[in-house]
């Protein structure tokens, strides 16, 4: 499923990661103006799975290919290590695939402004322009996930997730992680409007997921979510699937889909002369094409992005880059997230576990 255009355009590419490698900036991290990138070492961090090895070959080799730094991975992305790496001043991570929300959350504090000639290397699409410290590398979306049984009469919305008895069977929600998609889609299946959404009304979007908790399955992991799929120990689910639902065999419900993306971000004390070159590849168009190639996310970038080829009908009818797709999703409000997740997440655990 690899794609990735031209050796030419690579060795402009290159030409333009040497001519950004040896700046600085005192007031984002470390830098190392007198070494030349081929000498630097650079470690990425992923969230792991299929998404991670879409990252490496994607966003990371193609820049240790064309400018000879070695480039390392670590998996998963882990906010709490990241925290104490800043803290004792012992960085050890580059560049790391983050949420949105935390990235806006922990901007000057855990994490380093990044140069805005970096993030204005590309056109960004200023939808997914999260704050002065991260660049957006990939849209996916939460959808409603059914078993392919349903094919005949399928759900067309969220509240079909709610409907056990036109929709029989299991459903699963992302117990461990609050920001999930399961309140929103709650709130949408109560009759709540699209741009009344935020600030959330967790008190209504709570009663209404209680009248399903009976037929629920939590898990932890987007592999859990696969499994359960794969093994039809649940008829549907909410999930981020573009990880985890295309390859766990679901069809997805694209009508008013929860969009958010993935934010790539350098911390305190990180090495901002190697992390330049991966930020800037990120922001390309061709390594953006290569990326939803291997994985169905979307592009971030104000041009669209080509649908892939050469793909499984399963995996396209996952893409976020296809327009038919992107129609109607309703943006997750990352500034409400980083204002209030502990909150959310705080009722959200309680609704778990009682």
């Amino acid at each position: 499923m690899s794609k990735r255009q031209g050796v030419a355009g690579l060795a402009c590419i290159a030409a333009a990661m040497i001519a950004v490698g040896c700046g600085s900036d005192s007031n984002s991290g470390t830098s190392s103006a007198s070494t030349p990138l081929k000498d630097q070492n650079a470690v990425i961090v992923h969230f792991g799975g299929s998404v991670g090895n879409a990252v490496e070959q994607a966003f990371g080799n193609p820049v240790a290919k064309a400018t000879g730094m070695k480039i390392t991975y670590d998996a998963p992305t882990d906010y709490a290590k990241l925290q104490t790496q800043v803290e004792t001043g012992n960085v050890s991570w580059t560049v790391l695939e983050a949420d949105p929300w935390w990235a806006l959350q922990q901007c000057g504090k855990l994490l380093s402004p990044i140069p805005a000639s970096v993030r204005t290397a590309e056109k960004i699409d200023p939808k997914y322009a999260a704050g002065a410290c991260s660049v957006p590398g990939g849209t996916w979306s939460f959808n409603v996930a059914y078993d392919p049984k349903f094919a005949a009469d399928p759900p067309t919305g969220w509240a079909d997730f709610f409907n056990t008895k036109k929709y029989p069977g299991k459903r699963a929600l992302w117990g461990s992680y609050a920001v999930n998609g399961a309140l929103e889609g709650a709130l949408l299946a109560d009759g709540v409007a699209p741009d009344k959404l935020y600030p959330l009304d967790l008190d209504r979007a709570i009663k209404k997921l209680d009248t399903i908790k009976s037929d629920t399955t939590f898990f932890d992991t987007t592999a859990q979510v696969e499994q359960l799929m794969q093994n039809r120990q649940i008829t549907m689910a909410i999930t981020a699937g573009n990880q985890a639902g295309f390859s766990g065999g679901f069809n997805p419900v694209w009508n008013q889909s929860l969009e958010s993306w993935d934010a790539y971000i350098v911390p305190k004390g990180a090495n901002l002369t190697a992390a330049t070159p991966i930020l800037k590849n990120i922001l390309t168009a061709s390594a953006q094409t290569k990326f939803t190639s291997l994985i169905p996310f979307g592009g971030t970038l104000k041009t669209p992005l080509p649908p892939p080829t050469g793909v499984s009908k399963q995996f396209a009818s996952w893409s976020s880059v296809l327009p038919a797709h992107r129609e109607g999703a309703i943006p997750l409000d990352q500034e409400y997230y980083a204002k209030n997740y502990d909150t959310v997440n705080s009722r959200w655990t309680s609704f778990v576990q009682g």
